[in-house]
């Protein structure tokens, strides 16, 4: 169940707690280590103070353990398999100290595509805990299907390793398959994501990956639900590296966003960003471009007298008498003549004051 806050929404953050509450069962452990012989390793360390005290035991007691506990524990998780329970809810019947890799990988196998009240496969939950490998155990068994399975916030695995940072996943997911262009329920790309959070890090990995393996085409001119492209949302969110970065995949200097026509100069200086603004007009950006309103950079600038970006603007030939959809020009504060006015006037009075 999504939370409220729209950054919580977007990751499932009281869904993902929950699952992490389920997954580390009553003892509240977390399973770390994977031992392909060994499936459910668990250093110590990760366990409560009160559980590393009997880590040595608890792997005793779990290396006896009888067949007949065994069968009862494979028994559960069929009757949850045949119940319908969520993907969680199958990970940890049993036993308190069973984890998610040995319901993985101990017959019967459960569906690895099927998907919990939140739409959630065992590959969103364990790149969630962040369990790189798990997740990588669950991409080998299921690339051959596809791993573009979406939630009910339409995130698919990518959508969740790029907003948790894990650059290793992204890789591996790409690698395996994974569509870089699917978006979420906001519209957002894994790059629409990466830019947001200005991880170029994420950005160069989606990128490198993406020509080097030539699994999918990276399609930057994909609007979000905002009309937003991935070079609108670098030039809002990001630095002059993520800017840099974005037009050098080959986006559009003077993209239009779907919503107004505005270019990213547009964006940058209605933001306010200068060296956005300065670093977007030396590659190459048309000062005078209009929005579908008719308004060029010059017309937002003057019209919020921002005089750093007027004069960057208009030094850079920008055209004052360019009209907008209304009629109207730029309202710039001082027109050259005016200037030529202004200068006349000191000039006269600082002559009379040396009289």
């Amino acid at each position: 169940m999504a939370s409220d806050g729209e950054d919580q929404e977007r990751c499932q953050g009281h869904s993902f707690t929950t699952k992490a509450e389920m997954l580390d069962n009553e003892e509240k452990y977390q399973a770390s280590t994977v031992d392909e012989n060994n499936p459910c390793v668990t250093q110590a360390s990760n366990y409560p103070s009160e559980i590393r005290s009997d880590a040595t035991s608890d792997k005793s007691r779990a290396e006896s353990e009888t067949t007949e506990d065994q069968e009862e524990v494979t028994t559960k998780h069929e009757e949850a398999i045949e119940r319908g329970s969520s993907v969680i809810a199958c990970s940890v019947v049993g036993t308190g100290r069973q984890c998610v890799r040995t319901v993985a990988k101990t017959p019967p196998m459960p569906d690895l595509f099927a998907q919990d009240e939140d739409g959630d496969t065992f590959l969103h939950v364990a790149i969630v805990q962040e369990d790189q490998p798990l997740t990588n155990f669950f991409i080998q068994r299921m690339k051959s299907r596809g791993l573009d399975i979406y939630n009910k916030l339409r995130q698919t695995p990518l959508h969740l390793a790029v907003i948790t940072h894990q650059i290793q996943m992204v890789r591996q997911l790409i690698e395996g398959g994974a569509d870089v262009n699917l978006m979420d329920r906001h519209g957002q790309t894994p790059l629409h994501l990466a830019c947001e959070d200005d991880d170029v890090n994420c950005v160069h990995t989606i990128r490198d990956v993406a020509n080097t393996k030539r699994v999918s085409q990276i399609r930057l001119e994909l609007k979000n639900s905002q009309g937003l492209s991935v070079i609108h949302v670098a030039t809002l969110k990001g630095s002059k590296n993520l800017v840099a970065t974005i037009l050098d995949m080959g986006a559009n200097v003077d993209e239009q966003d779907s919503n107004s026509g505005r270019t990213p100069l547009h964006h940058a200086v209605e933001a306010g960003k200068q060296i956005i603004a300065e670093f977007l007009i030396s590659r190459g950006a048309d000062v005078n471009k209009k929005t579908f309103a008719g308004n060029t950079a010059l017309h937002t600038a003057s019209g919020r007298d921002m005089e750093y970006m007027v004069k960057l603007l208009m030094q850079n030939g920008a055209n004052v008498n360019i009209a907008n959809m209304e009629g109207d020009i730029p309202r710039v504060v001082r027109t050259s003549e005016q200037v030529k006015r202004q200068f006349q006037s000191k000039e006269k009075n600082y002559k009379r004051r040396k009289r």
